[in-house]
């Protein structure tokens, strides 16, 4: 073989050329092609190189050197394995060669290695040499340097995605008006372009750069990160920086990252030309070194515009969530003044609190009389249903910061805070993760709570406390204008209640004004179980004369115990009759000086209020209402016993007046048959002398009762004074005449 590569030819004997000079002609002119071919490959621009069937190089061209690094002494006897750069799969190299190995020409691109260890694009075709009988015998490879143009193309692959990139964004911050839209489909974007699994975007609001979206960090990284005051900014967010730092390497990555799996990160702070930061872009990724610089670049180069966008959508945001709130208010004002029943106010704020302000539920529940437990509940879910049914207990610490701070609690975790104790069902069924609850506030006295819930961990903010505590104060007044209304309405109605029994006392008997007017508490005031005592002057005590509501015969049973009779001023009961006032028990169990009776353990009785019946100081008797519930009776429920008590004392001291005019009449009557009779006028007119003497008497503490019901301003109780002044007059007129009928000559 001569330098080149190629066989010697041999064309024969000396002796020979006379005889076959034709052939020589043919051999001189196919040499000087060869010459030609192998001067023109020699210098061709493109690598060219020469295999056998096996794959071992036994020619290369200059420019094979020039653009491999290896030389024609080195390349020959080679494999073009030399130039395998790692980069191809060995499924691909299988295919190329079942591919010429079949006789077919390859085209395409190699990623190879020069010498030098430098990577390149190989563009190569590949075309088999077969022999006369048709059998490969070669292969002839030609191939191109494409680097240049793959990095070019390459560039302006990466210029492209940048400005799709950019225009995306660009059409995110021309069409998105709501800022978290806006900040998610910013955050997708980073996601995709730079391929982590990692990101979020934090966001600079109320004092603190808070987590507003984020995408694959778990619970336990959010808790990390979630928020921090705008004064103490974390390091590793002040600054753009790309990390790559593995989980046995100590560096800047945070610990809690470590943990996370993390061993990736970058952070592109998002900065106003004032030099304001307003926010962060933090992207991350388990994976060692994943971040490509020109991919980042391209955020780099849309940042100014994020931090301006960001921050516009903020402002617009801010000020699309407050005219939505003014509307809001504006409309559930509207809807809860128009409303005079309590189950209907509730019913308007429930429904009435769009999800667009941050509640994925609301619920509102009312204190009960001891302000410990809550008795009116409803609760409108995620899906829009309404429920009655309590839902979730507060503890004591909750209670007391309604109840005296009367401050709004947030709650950013319910799984994990025990102050709100929530059913199990109703918390793994919805999802609810963060509350916050705004005391109803009405006369600096907290009657309820707003409670408001979201699926999704969320830090409320000032505007949104703010919001929520405005509403809650609405609700209150309305809830409070509904009270009013309904205890004016219902005080109406008990007083048109007791004037109406009142006016049918006259006809009842006297034994038996006890029980009616135990009867008439249990109808008016709507009391569970009542006692009466009547009031014994002769022996100064009281005693056990009616019972109402009780399971048991409970007055033949009591009659026969000690406490049935109370001495005036012995006891609570005794007290509060000798004092005339009333006395409220919230809880009898508690009171050292309550003396109840041995059948008391079989009924329910918890709380009591004690109630003397008098009329200008004089004593009637003793009204016991009881409940069976701690703190049973509200204070409008006590002004309205207060007031029974008052109505039924004037009606039974009526009641009583009216029955000493019947015995009057009657002793009258007896009177005047006596004096038929002239034999025995003169017996009878010193009997008549003394019975009128009698009758006197009695009309003086009548006509005194009369004139002092008569002062009374309800008009009722006047007519009765009034009718029985003229009753008194008329005997008084009718003695009159007996005396001057009966007087000697």
């Amino acid at each position: 073989m001569n330098k080149s590569g190629l066989k010697n030819p041999v064309f024969g004997h000396l002796s020979l050329v006379r005889e076959i000079d034709p052939q020589q002609k043919v051999l001189d002119r196919e040499a000087r092609q060869l010459e030609l071919f192998k001067k023109a490959l020699e210098h061709a621009g493109e690598a060219l190189f020469i295999t056998d069937v096996y794959g071992s190089i036994e020619w290369v061209n200059p420019a094979f050197t020039s653009i491999t690094g290896y030389t024609f002494e080195e390349a020959v006897g080679q494999n073009p394995r030399i130039l395998k750069s790692g980069v191809h799969p060995r499924e691909f190299y299988e295919q190329f060669w079942n591919h010429i190995l079949s006789g077919n020409v390859w085209k395409g691109v190699f990623v190879n290695r020069r010498k030098n260890g430098e990577i390149y694009y190989d563009e190569r075709t590949i075309a088999p040499v077969f022999d006369t009988k048709g059998r490969i015998t070669h292969f002839v490879a030609i191939g191109e340097d494409i680097t240049r143009r793959i990095q070019v193309e390459e560039s302006l692959k990466a210029y492209s995605a940048h400005l799709e990139v950019r225009n995306r964004i660009l059409s995110f911050l021309l069409e998105k008006r709501d800022l978290n839209e806006l900040l998610v489909c910013i955050l997708e974007e980073a996601l995709t372009l730079t391929g982590v699994e990692f990101g979020g975007i934090h966001f600079v609001e109320d004092g603190k750069v808070v987590l507003k979206v984020w995408r694959g960090i778990s619970d336990e990284f959010r808790s990390h990160v979630l928020f921090y005051p705008v004064d103490d900014i974390p390091f590793w967010m002040k600054e753009e920086r790309i990390v790559h730092e593995r989980l046995s390497e100590n560096g800047v990555t945070p610990e809690f990252a470590k943990q996370e799996g993390i061993q990736s990160w970058a952070c592109i702070p998002f900065v106003l030309p004032t030099g304001e930061f307003v926010g962060a872009l933090m992207l991350g990724s388990r994976k060692y070194g994943v971040f490509d610089e020109e991919k980042v670049d391209v955020l780099r180069g849309v940042k100014p515009l994020l931090s301006h966008a960001i921050w516009h959508a903020k402002v617009y945001s801010e000020s699309q969530r407050r005219l939505l709130r003014l509307e809001v208010l504006r409309n559930i004002d509207r809807a809860i003044i128009q409303q005079l029943d309590l189950k209907d106010v509730v019913n308007v704020v429930l429904s009435g609190v769009p999800k667009d302000l941050g509640a994925d539920a609301v619920a509102l529940s009312l204190f009960d009389k001891t302000k410990t437990q809550l008795y009116t509940f409803s609760m409108c879910l995620p899906n829009g249903t309404v429920i009655d049914k309590e839902a979730f207990r507060l503890s004591e610490g909750l209670l007391y910061w309604f109840l005296e701070e009367k401050k709004p609690v947030i709650i950013y975790d319910l799984s994990t805070d025990p102050r709100m104790q929530m059913y199990r069902d109703i918390i793994h069924r919805w999802k609810l993760i963060s509350y916050l609850g705004v005391p109803l506030v009405s006369k600096n006295r907290t009657i309820g709570v707003l409670h408001l819930f979201t699926v999704r961990p969320k830090v409320f903010e000032s505007e949104d406390i703010e919001f929520f505590t405005t509403l809650a104060g609405q609700t209150a007044i309305a809830l409070e204008n509904v009270r009013m209304y309904q205890e004016i309405y219902r005080k109406s109605r008990v007083l048109e209640e007791l004037l109406n029994v009142q006016s049918t006392f006259s006809t009842v008997p006297v034994r038996d004004l006890p029980q009616v007017i135990l009867n008439t508490a249990r109808t008016s005031l709507q009391v569970e179980k009542a006692d009466f005592y009547i009031y014994d002057k002769s022996k100064n005590t009281l005693r056990l004369a009616a019972c109402s509501g009780f399971s048991t015969n409970r007055l033949e049973a009591c009659l026969s115990e000690p406490a049935s009779i109370v001495k005036l001023g012995e006891g609570i009961i005794g007290r509060a009759a000798l004092e005339r006032r009333a006395v409220y028990i919230g809880d009898i169990k508690s009171e050292p000086r309550w003396r109840g009776f041995s059948l008391d353990s079989l009924e329910s009785i918890r709380s009591a209020h004690i109630l003397p019946l008098e009329v200008f100081e004089e004593l009637l008797g003793v009204v016991v209402l009881f409940s069976s519930k701690v703190n049973g009776f509200s204070e409008f429920e006590r002004e309205l016993t207060n007031l029974f008590s008052h109505y039924m004392a004037v009606g039974m001291r009526m009641a009583l007046l009216i029955d000493e005019l019947r015995e009057t009449n009657k002793l009258l009557r007896q009177a005047q048959e006596t004096l038929i009779g002239q034999e025995r006028l003169k017996a009878l007119g010193q009997m008549a002398s003394g019975i009128v003497h009698d009758i006197n008497n009695a009309l003086v503490p009548v006509m005194l009762s009369a004139d002092m019901l008569a002062k009374y301003t309800d008009e009722t109780i006047k007519k009765v004074a009034s009718g029985l002044k003229r009753t008194a007059e008329d005997m008084a007129r009718t003695v009159e005449r007996l005396r001057f009928f009966m007087l000697p000559g």
